[in-house]
Protein backbone atom coordinates (compact mmCIF):
# COMPACT_ATOMS: atom_id res chain seq x y z
CA UNK A 1 0.00 0.00 0.00
CA UNK A 2 2.60 2.22 0.81
CA UNK A 3 4.68 1.72 -2.95
CA UNK A 4 1.17 2.34 -4.22
CA UNK A 5 0.87 5.79 -2.47
CA UNK A 6 3.78 6.65 -3.74
CA UNK A 7 3.65 5.76 -7.03
CA UNK A 8 0.17 8.02 -6.89
CA UNK A 9 1.68 11.09 -5.46
CA UNK A 10 4.70 10.81 -8.02
CA UNK A 11 2.12 10.32 -11.42
CA UNK A 12 0.48 13.28 -9.61
CA UNK A 13 3.68 15.68 -9.36
CA UNK A 14 4.38 14.56 -12.99
CA UNK A 15 0.77 15.38 -13.99
CA UNK A 16 1.02 18.88 -12.60
CA UNK A 17 4.44 19.21 -13.95
CA UNK A 18 3.67 18.89 -17.52
CA UNK A 19 0.39 20.64 -17.43
CA UNK A 20 1.55 23.44 -15.99
CA UNK A 21 3.24 25.22 -18.51
CA UNK A 22 -0.03 24.80 -20.82
CA UNK A 23 -2.26 25.94 -17.68
CA UNK A 24 -0.06 29.45 -17.47
CA UNK A 25 -0.39 29.81 -20.98
CA UNK A 26 -4.20 29.18 -21.44
CA UNK A 27 -4.67 30.92 -18.07
CA UNK A 28 -2.85 34.06 -19.61
CA UNK A 29 -4.56 33.97 -23.32
CA UNK A 30 -8.09 33.26 -21.31
CA UNK A 31 -7.47 36.55 -18.73
CA UNK A 32 -6.27 38.67 -21.53
CA UNK A 33 -8.73 37.54 -24.27
CA UNK A 34 -12.56 39.35 -24.93
CA UNK A 35 -14.46 36.44 -25.13
CA UNK A 36 -17.43 38.64 -25.10
CA UNK A 37 -18.63 40.63 -27.57
CA UNK A 38 -19.90 44.23 -25.47
CA UNK A 39 -22.18 46.98 -26.78
CA UNK A 40 -22.49 49.77 -24.42
CA UNK A 41 -25.17 52.50 -24.92
CA UNK A 42 -26.63 55.01 -22.92
CA UNK A 43 -28.81 52.62 -20.52
CA UNK A 44 -27.64 49.46 -21.58
CA UNK A 45 -24.87 46.96 -21.56
CA UNK A 46 -25.47 44.02 -24.18
CA UNK A 47 -23.35 40.94 -24.47
CA UNK A 48 -23.01 37.72 -26.53
CA UNK A 49 -20.36 35.09 -26.44
CA UNK A 50 -17.88 34.65 -29.00
CA UNK A 51 -17.57 31.38 -31.58
CA UNK A 52 -14.65 30.13 -29.66
CA UNK A 53 -15.68 30.75 -25.80
CA UNK A 54 -16.03 27.06 -25.26
CA UNK A 55 -13.08 25.94 -26.68
CA UNK A 56 -11.64 27.98 -24.05
CA UNK A 57 -14.39 26.98 -21.29
CA UNK A 58 -14.35 23.49 -21.69
CA UNK A 59 -10.71 22.64 -21.21
CA UNK A 60 -10.15 25.57 -18.96
CA UNK A 61 -12.64 24.03 -16.72
CA UNK A 62 -10.88 20.53 -17.14
CA UNK A 63 -7.51 22.47 -15.92
CA UNK A 64 -9.59 24.01 -12.96
CA UNK A 65 -10.80 21.18 -11.78
CA UNK A 66 -7.63 19.46 -12.05
CA UNK A 67 -6.22 22.64 -10.01
CA UNK A 68 -8.83 21.89 -7.79
CA UNK A 69 -10.19 25.35 -7.78
CA UNK A 70 -13.24 25.68 -6.51
CA UNK A 71 -15.45 27.26 -9.33
CA UNK A 72 -16.51 26.52 -13.11
CA UNK A 73 -17.24 28.52 -16.02
CA UNK A 74 -20.81 27.95 -16.85
CA UNK A 75 -22.43 27.63 -20.40
CA UNK A 76 -23.76 30.12 -22.17
CA UNK A 77 -27.03 28.78 -21.13
CA UNK A 78 -26.73 28.76 -17.45
CA UNK A 79 -25.08 32.03 -17.48
CA UNK A 80 -27.84 33.82 -19.35
CA UNK A 81 -29.87 32.07 -16.61
CA UNK A 82 -27.74 33.18 -13.75
CA UNK A 83 -27.94 36.77 -14.81
CA UNK A 84 -31.73 36.75 -15.14
CA UNK A 85 -31.87 35.44 -11.48
CA UNK A 86 -28.88 37.86 -10.38
CA UNK A 87 -28.97 41.16 -12.45
CA UNK A 88 -32.30 41.27 -13.97
CA UNK A 89 -31.09 40.72 -16.86
CA UNK A 90 -33.07 39.75 -20.18
CA UNK A 91 -31.83 37.42 -23.15
CA UNK A 92 -33.29 38.10 -26.54
CA UNK A 93 -31.44 36.15 -30.26
CA UNK A 94 -28.60 34.70 -27.89
CA UNK A 95 -27.55 37.83 -26.18
CA UNK A 96 -28.17 39.10 -23.06
CA UNK A 97 -28.82 42.48 -22.24
CA UNK A 98 -28.31 44.23 -18.61
CA UNK A 99 -28.80 47.88 -17.24
CA UNK A 100 -26.12 49.93 -17.91
CA UNK A 101 -24.60 50.55 -14.15
CA UNK A 102 -22.96 53.90 -13.08
CA UNK A 103 -19.62 54.35 -11.77
CA UNK A 104 -16.40 52.41 -12.53
CA UNK A 105 -14.73 49.09 -12.01
CA UNK A 106 -12.58 48.99 -8.89
CA UNK A 107 -9.80 48.01 -10.29
CA UNK A 108 -9.73 51.27 -12.04
CA UNK A 109 -10.61 52.95 -9.50
CA UNK A 110 -7.76 51.85 -7.70
CA UNK A 111 -5.45 52.37 -10.53
CA UNK A 112 -6.58 56.49 -10.52
CA UNK A 113 -4.93 59.06 -8.40
CA UNK A 114 -7.29 58.48 -5.72
CA UNK A 115 -6.09 58.84 -2.19
CA UNK A 116 -5.02 55.51 -0.20
CA UNK A 117 -7.58 56.89 1.85
CA UNK A 118 -10.19 56.35 -0.49
CA UNK A 119 -8.88 53.66 -1.87
CA UNK A 120 -9.44 51.62 0.89
CA UNK A 121 -12.78 53.19 1.19
CA UNK A 122 -14.00 51.89 -1.71
CA UNK A 123 -12.58 48.01 -1.10
CA UNK A 124 -14.56 48.41 1.90
CA UNK A 125 -17.48 49.65 -0.28
CA UNK A 126 -16.90 47.02 -2.31
CA UNK A 127 -17.06 44.32 0.61
CA UNK A 128 -19.85 45.40 2.48
CA UNK A 129 -21.93 45.24 -1.20
CA UNK A 130 -20.59 41.66 -1.72
CA UNK A 131 -21.98 40.57 1.84
CA UNK A 132 -25.00 42.05 0.86
CA UNK A 133 -25.14 39.80 -2.02
CA UNK A 134 -24.65 36.96 -0.21
CA UNK A 135 -26.94 37.67 2.59
CA UNK A 136 -29.78 39.08 -0.59
CA UNK A 137 -29.36 35.84 -2.46
CA UNK A 138 -27.90 32.82 -0.26
CA UNK A 139 -25.14 32.42 -3.28
CA UNK A 140 -21.84 33.23 -3.91
CA UNK A 141 -20.33 34.92 -6.71
CA UNK A 142 -17.69 33.10 -8.04
CA UNK A 143 -15.56 35.84 -9.61
CA UNK A 144 -15.61 38.52 -7.19
CA UNK A 145 -12.51 40.32 -8.76
CA UNK A 146 -11.68 43.82 -8.40
CA UNK A 147 -12.64 43.97 -12.51
CA UNK A 148 -15.99 42.86 -11.67
CA UNK A 149 -17.52 45.36 -8.80
CA UNK A 150 -18.80 48.63 -10.20
CA UNK A 151 -17.53 51.91 -7.90
CA UNK A 152 -20.13 54.78 -7.64
CA UNK A 153 -19.61 58.11 -6.14
CA UNK A 154 -22.25 59.86 -4.70
CA UNK A 155 -23.28 63.27 -4.47
CA UNK A 156 -22.09 63.46 -0.78
CA UNK A 157 -18.93 61.66 -2.18
CA UNK A 158 -19.93 58.21 -0.24
CA UNK A 159 -19.31 55.45 -2.09
CA UNK A 160 -21.31 52.43 -2.97
CA UNK A 161 -20.63 49.44 -5.22
CA UNK A 162 -22.68 47.13 -7.44
CA UNK A 163 -21.64 43.22 -8.17
CA UNK A 164 -22.06 42.11 -11.83
CA UNK A 165 -20.58 39.31 -14.45
CA UNK A 166 -21.64 35.98 -12.79
CA UNK A 167 -20.32 33.69 -15.84
CA UNK A 168 -18.53 31.96 -13.24
CA UNK A 169 -20.12 30.01 -10.25
CA UNK A 170 -18.74 28.07 -7.23
CA UNK A 171 -18.65 24.21 -7.62
CA UNK A 172 -21.97 22.77 -5.70
CA UNK A 173 -19.85 20.59 -3.78
CA UNK A 174 -17.95 23.41 -1.63
CA UNK A 175 -19.81 24.20 0.78
CA UNK A 176 -21.25 28.48 1.83
CA UNK A 177 -18.83 29.14 4.08
CA UNK A 178 -15.66 28.40 1.67
CA UNK A 179 -17.52 29.96 -0.92
CA UNK A 180 -17.92 33.48 0.38
CA UNK A 181 -14.81 33.56 1.89
CA UNK A 182 -13.02 32.72 -1.51
CA UNK A 183 -15.61 35.55 -2.94
CA UNK A 184 -14.05 37.74 -0.25
CA UNK A 185 -10.06 36.39 -1.13
CA UNK A 186 -10.88 37.32 -5.12
CA UNK A 187 -11.39 40.57 -4.06
CA UNK A 188 -8.48 41.39 -1.69
CA UNK A 189 -6.38 39.71 -4.08
CA UNK A 190 -7.18 41.54 -7.31
CA UNK A 191 -6.91 44.72 -5.00
CA UNK A 192 -3.67 44.17 -3.17
CA UNK A 193 -1.59 45.44 -6.39
CA UNK A 194 -2.87 49.37 -5.82
CA UNK A 195 -2.11 49.23 -2.02
CA UNK A 196 1.57 49.25 -0.30
CA UNK A 197 1.90 46.51 2.68
CA UNK A 198 0.92 48.94 5.19
CA UNK A 199 -2.45 50.32 3.22
CA UNK A 200 -3.26 46.28 2.72
CA UNK A 201 -2.53 45.63 6.24
CA UNK A 202 -5.28 48.45 7.24
CA UNK A 203 -8.38 45.74 5.75
CA UNK A 204 -7.58 43.71 8.52
CA UNK A 205 -6.64 45.95 11.51
CA UNK A 206 -10.01 47.19 12.18
CA UNK A 207 -11.98 45.93 15.30
CA UNK A 208 -14.97 45.28 12.62
CA UNK A 209 -14.70 43.84 9.30
CA UNK A 210 -17.14 45.36 6.84
CA UNK A 211 -17.97 42.17 6.06
CA UNK A 212 -20.13 41.01 8.72
CA UNK A 213 -20.07 37.66 9.01
CA UNK A 214 -17.24 36.47 11.78
CA UNK A 215 -17.48 32.55 10.38
CA UNK A 216 -16.34 33.51 6.45
CA UNK A 217 -14.17 36.33 7.90
CA UNK A 218 -12.40 33.42 9.71
CA UNK A 219 -11.73 31.04 6.57
CA UNK A 220 -10.53 34.27 4.43
CA UNK A 221 -8.06 35.00 7.18
CA UNK A 222 -6.52 31.67 7.29
CA UNK A 223 -6.84 31.28 3.17
CA UNK A 224 -5.41 34.03 2.83
CA UNK A 225 -2.48 32.95 5.43
CA UNK A 226 -1.41 30.20 3.06
CA UNK A 227 1.12 31.22 0.87
CA UNK A 228 0.07 28.90 -1.99
CA UNK A 229 -3.42 30.57 -2.01
CA UNK A 230 -1.50 33.47 -4.53
CA UNK A 231 -0.16 31.35 -6.65
CA UNK A 232 -2.84 29.41 -8.34
CA UNK A 233 -3.74 29.67 -12.17
CA UNK A 234 -7.00 30.81 -11.44
CA UNK A 235 -5.81 33.03 -8.95
CA UNK A 236 -3.08 34.46 -11.78
CA UNK A 237 -5.93 34.65 -14.15
CA UNK A 238 -8.24 36.56 -12.12
CA UNK A 239 -5.54 39.25 -11.09
CA UNK A 240 -4.83 39.64 -15.03
CA UNK A 241 -8.00 40.17 -15.85
CA UNK A 242 -8.50 43.41 -12.83
CA UNK A 243 -4.91 44.77 -14.12
CA UNK A 244 -6.85 45.38 -17.70
CA UNK A 245 -10.45 45.08 -16.70
CA UNK A 246 -12.89 47.43 -19.46
CA UNK A 247 -15.79 48.52 -18.65
CA UNK A 248 -18.68 46.25 -17.20
CA UNK A 249 -17.23 43.53 -19.17
CA UNK A 250 -14.99 40.33 -18.75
Amino acid sequence: MPDQNKKRRSLALAGTTILFLPSMLLARFAAQSCINTITIDSETVSKRRVWYANLLRIPGNLILSFRRAPVKVLTTKRWFEREQLLSDATVSQNELTLKKLNGIPLCQYLASEESAERKLAAISAATRSLFEFHLQHNQSHGDASAANVMIHVQPDRSLSATWFDFDVAHKDSVSDIVRRADDLRALLFTSKKWLTTEEFSQLFAGSESPYADEEVWKELTHTMSNPFQHCDIFHLAQLLRAKASPDQSS
